[in-house]
């Protein structure tokens, strides 16, 4: 009978397509159900410590000064961190694999990427499917938390951009397909010190503290991880409706599962960029929630729901042989990524001759930190490696030196200084007195040198300008005058 409605529909699109909006057609289309977490009694009992147990998001108390001098209880203003994340609405769909909370934990993962370095990527969810399932024997489409996905990358201390070699989502079938092996880790993002869950309060606490600790979070530009648990039957099913039917502008209210008692449920894990209070009417205020189902059809363009903020933040639901379950987990990261350091494998060179050369120098660094490499002198070119990410090798010619003198020159790599010196062209004697092979040369007339160039008087001495008469040193004394180029050796009478 559906079928039927459906060829009605499209019948009716093709004759008079003005009538039939798109927003009406999608709906009249069956849209997917995509995976929730299903933990059995035992896992779940695990979750909920592991969300109980963590420490407490710390507030900033410059930013909870700043919000209340503004007035945003109970209304204030906007905010969305959503221009901080490097996402393609249409491919942050999870599809069939039940790793939200991959998705939720890297969105708020990217976002402090941001925050720190200023950085705005797209983090790899196939690292985490492929790299657990290899190393843990686990599929993260069976569900998984925030403490989980802390606990990955405190062991890695690293993320992975999504465009690295085989880094890219390949598990929307619902298994994990990919080899952690095969997933380039060149470049990375390098995370430094221990990676951890942290809760924000929002349960025991009055709506305007859950609220406004919520926007504290928000206001330092963290994300904010949002799991929660809703019944199949008046939950999911609604929710499911909700989103595949609604504009990204209605706002979803949760507060119809508080207190229900079921056998099945599911939950589902996003991440919290934004909220608007602006509005005189409390029942309009809401949060901006990143989803990870993609575009439901193209309905929603930007993969965002808005619920409601004036909810039940205690709310919960009793779950068959485990008792109350709170439905509603607000969380952070405590991160912090590596700031980028350079090391050279040399800060010098030093050139023998006066002949054209070249050199290299090896320059290590983490492996998405960017540096550059510039010549500080016209003698000294970059032949290679002059602008690089991570690793590398800088390459540089150096010109034949036609001075007499040693030239010293340096090229900076990645702010650091690397020294090149060489050797200039040997002086040469332009005319000697006596001449060379003069015969009948009295013993004790003075000898001279007149050189090519200007030399410097310390190093014209008697150690290095000498006389011998049959290999036996003559004695004498040296001089050299600077104005005729001329060193002069009189011998001792």
């Amino acid at each position: 009978m559906k079928k039927s409605r459906i060829g009605v529909v499209l019948l009716l699109a093709v004759s008079v397509p003005i009538l039939l909006p798109f927003g009406v057609f999608s709906q009249e289309i069956e849209k997917p159900r995509p995976a929730v977490m299903r933990p059995d009694a035992e896992t779940l009992d695990r979750w909920v410590r592991d969300f109980e147990d963590a420490p407490r998001a710390p507030e900033d108390p410059m930013v909870r000064a700043g919000i209340v001098m503004r007035g945003e209880l109970p209304v204030g203003g906007s905010l969305s961190l959503l221009n901080n994340i490097q996402y393609t609405p249409s491919a942050r769909n999870q599809g069939s694999c039940g790793n939200c909370w991959v998705w939720a934990g890297t969105g708020v993962l990217e976002l402090a990427l941001k925050a720190q370095r200023d950085i705005k990527d797209r983090l790899s969810i196939e690292f985490l499917n492929s790299c657990y399932n290899s190393e843990q024997s686990y599929c993260p489409c069976g569900g998984g938390n925030l403490s989980l996905f802390s606990s990955f990358y405190a062991g890695k201390g690293l993320a992975v951009p999504w465009s690295n070699t085989n880094a890219a989502y390949i598990d929307g079938g619902g298994t994990c397909s990919g080899t952690c092996s095969a997933i380039s880790t060149n470049p990375n993002y390098g995370i430094s010190g221990t990676v951890s869950a942290q809760t924000v309060s929002t349960t025991s606490v009055s709506q305007d503290a859950a609220i406004l600790n919520i926007k504290n979070i928000l206001s330092q530009n963290r994300g904010v991880y949002f799991a929660y648990f809703l019944p199949d039957t008046g939950g999911w099913d609604n929710f499911y409706d909700f989103w595949n039917n609604q504009a990204e502008s209605v706002i979803w209210n949760p507060d119809g599962s508080c207190g229900v008692s079921t056998a099945a449920y599911g939950g589902h894990a996003v991440v919290i960029v934004g909220y608007n209070d602006d509005d005189a009417d409390s029942n309009n205020h809401y949060w901006v929630v990143l989803n990870s189902w993609g575009t439901s059809g193209g309905d929603r363009p930007n993969g965002l729901f808005r619920m409601k903020m004036r909810m039940n933040y205690g709310c919960t639901i009793t779950v068959s042989g485990y008792g109350p379950l709170p439905s509603r987990q607000f969380q952070t990261l405590s991160v912090t990524f590596a700031s980028c350091s350079f090391g050279l494998a040399s800060t010098s060179r030093a050139f023998p001759t006066s002949a054209a050369s070249s050199g290299s120098v090896n320059v290590t660094t983490g492996g998405t930190c960017s540096w550059a490499a510039v010549s500080n002198h016209a003698w000294i070119t970059i032949t290679g490696g002059s602008s690089v990410t991570g690793n590398g090798t800088v390459s540089y010619s150096v010109g034949e030196n036609t001075g007499a003198k040693r030239r010293t020159g340096t090229i900076t790599i990645a702010g650091q200084t690397f020294t090149v010196t060489q050797e200039g062209v040997p002086p040469a004697i332009a005319g000697r007195s006596p001449a060379s092979g003069a015969a009948d040369v009295a013993v004790n007339v003075p000898v001279t040198a007149t050189f090519s160039e200007t030399m410097s008087a310390s190093t014209i001495n008697a150690s290095t300008f000498t006389l011998t008469q049959g290999g036996v040193p003559v004695a004498g004394a040296v001089s050299y005058n600077g104005g005729t180029l001329t060193a002069t050796f009189t011998p001792l009478s």
